[in-house]
C-alpha cells in the first residue's frame, strides 16, 4: 500500500537474566534484584514505499537492522571479596547491531539489493591438557584457538505495483498483462 509502512521481523527472543547484588555489612553478597531482560536477535526491516502518478516507479524508505547476540561486549561487575579475590555481582549479554537506512527510487519490478550488513566474530578457545604417567602430573600443556568468521547479510527486495481492480499481481504493460493474470485465472486465485 502506498505510503503505508510495513515492518517484517524475524526475531528470535532471548530471555538474558539481570542480576542485581550488592555487599551487605557482614562483606557478603547478597541478591537485592533478578529479572530477565528481553533481548532481541534478528533482522527487522521496516518499508516505506511510495507509488509513483503514472504507477511505473516506486519509491522506497529502507530501514534494516540486524542484531545479534556478542560474548564480546557483555558486561560482568565484580566485587573484591575478603580473600583478596574478586565476586562476580551481576552479567549482562552482549549485543551487537547493525543497520542500514537508505532511500531508493526504482522501476516496478525491479529487484533490489540491500547490503552492508556485515558482522565478524572472533571465538577464543583454550585448553589446558595435563600429562599424566602412572597419576603423577608430569606436564601442563595449553592449546589456544582463535577462530575468526565473517558475515555479510544481503536483502534482496523485488517490489511489485499492485492493479486497482483487484484481480491479482498484474503488470503494469499491456504485454505482459496476459501472462501473470492468466497464471493467477489458471491457479484459482482470482474470482471469476
Amino acid at each position: 500500500m502506498s505510503n503505508h509502512q510495513a515492518v517484517i521481523q524475524i526475531v528470535d527472543v532471548l530471555q538474558t537474566p539481570r542480576i542485581s547484588s550488592r555487599i551487605n555489612e557482614n562483606g557478603s553478597i547478597t541478591i537485592s534484584d533478578y529479572s530477565f531482560e528481553p533481548l532481541l536477535i534478528g533482522i527487522t526491516l521496516n518499508l516505506r514505499p511510495r507509488v509513483s502518478a503514472d504507477r511505473q516507479w516506486i519509491s522506497m524508505e529502507i530501514d534494516a537492522t540486524v542484531d545479534a547476540e556478542v560474548d564480546d561486549n557483555a558486561g560482568e561487575v565484580f566485587a573484591p571479596d575478603n580473600a583478596g579475590g574478586r565476586v562476580l555481582l551481576a552479567t549482562k549479554a552482549g549485543a551487537a547491531s547493525r543497520k542500514v537506512r537508505t532511500f531508493a527510487r526504482i522501476p516496478d519490478r525491479t529487484p533490489i539489493i540491500i547490503g552492508g550488513l556485515a558482522a565478524a566474530n572472533r571465538e577464543n578457545l583454550k585448553a589446558v591438557y595435563r600429562l599424566l604417567v602412572n597419576c603423577l602430573v608430569l606436564d601442563h600443556y595449553s592449546v589456544q584457538r582463535i577462530m575468526k568468521f565473517r558475515r555479510e547479510l544481503l536483502i534482496v527486495l523485488t517490489p511489485y505495483v499492485l492493479a486497482e481492480d483487484n484481480i491479482g499481481i498484474r503488470s503494469n504493460s499491456a504485454e505482459n498483462n496476459h501472462l501473470i493474470t492468466g497464471v493467477a485465472e489458471d491457479s484459482g486465485m482470482v474470482n471469476k
